[in-house]
């Protein structure tokens, strides 16, 4: 059993699997925390990030998700397509954002083949955008669930 306060600062990925007894706080300071099994006894706080969450229903794809923590209102999101996962890329469509620094996102986008096939090689990414970060506050690539 673990007990104490977990962390994460970077950008790499850490996966836990398994069911943890760990029984601290968790802070996620950037990069990505992936859990397969349970993680039921620590609160999970995300550092000035996003999470987002996508469903396929025939060829719209829909997302739905929360920001937090932004140092300047967000103004903007889109759904983009890059070459691979971690490739930045051109607009497919747009998302509804709160002007907050705090807030919801939300939209959908009709994939043609091309779009879906990229999906499903975690090339479709999400990116909201604030005043102080026109290019892009944060950006995370949908990866679908096994």
């Amino acid at each position: 059993m673990l007990i104490g306060v977990a962390g994460m600062v970077g950008t790499g990925k850490t996966t836990l699997s398994g069911n943890s007894d760990y029984s601290g706080p968790t802070n996620i300071s950037n990069g990505t925390l992936a859990v397969t099994g349970s993680f039921i006894n620590s609160n999970i706080t995300v550092d000035r990030g996003a999470n987002a969450s996508a469903t396929l229903d025939g060829s719209t794809l829909k997302i739905t998700g929360n920001f937090s923590k932004f140092t300047s209102p967000a103004t903007g999101g889109s759904v983009r397509i890059g070459l691979a996962k971690g490739v930045p890329g051109d607009a497919i469509g747009t998302l509804t954002v709160d002007h907050a620094t705090s807030g919801h996102f939300s939209g959908s986008v009709k994939l043609n083949s091309s779009q879906a096939a990229a999906l499903s090689k975690q090339a479709i990414y999400v990116r909201i955008d604030s005043e102080k970060a026109p290019d892009g506050n944060v950006q995370g690539w949908l990866e679908g669930t096994r």
